[in-house]
């Protein structure tokens, strides 16, 4: 059976497979849309261009993670530092993720 939905989180970052549609989440970064069916490298973020899409799938990903238990152990501040560097160009802000003041 294929699954409708994908969720995943690791630390500071979370993601949500949707048909072709992948949304990223970066803690305090922001969210990433892309379609993989077009670009499997995920460097091209569409969230400004498909907004709504973006939108309702990073909805979704929330209830999601509202749901799950907090981790029993981490992987340390170096893992997370590494993550949120390889994903900053792909994450400019936009009405789904705004500049944090």
């Amino acid at each position: 059976m294929v699954h409708k939905h994908l969720f995943w989180k690791r630390e500071n970052i979370a993601a949500f497979r949707q048909g072709s549609w992948k949304l990223i989440h970066v803690e305090q970064q922001g969210y990433g849309l892309f379609d993989l069916s077009k670009e499997l490298t995920e460097t091209n973020n569409l969230a400004t261009d498909y907004l709504s899409q973006a939108k309702a799938m990073a909805a979704q990903l929330e209830r999601w993670q509202s749901g799950l238990a907090e981790p029993n152990w981490h992987e340390g501040d170096n893992w997370n530092k590494v993550r949120v560097r390889a994903h900053k160009k792909q994450f400019e802000p936009t009405i789904l993720n705004p500049p944090s003041e």
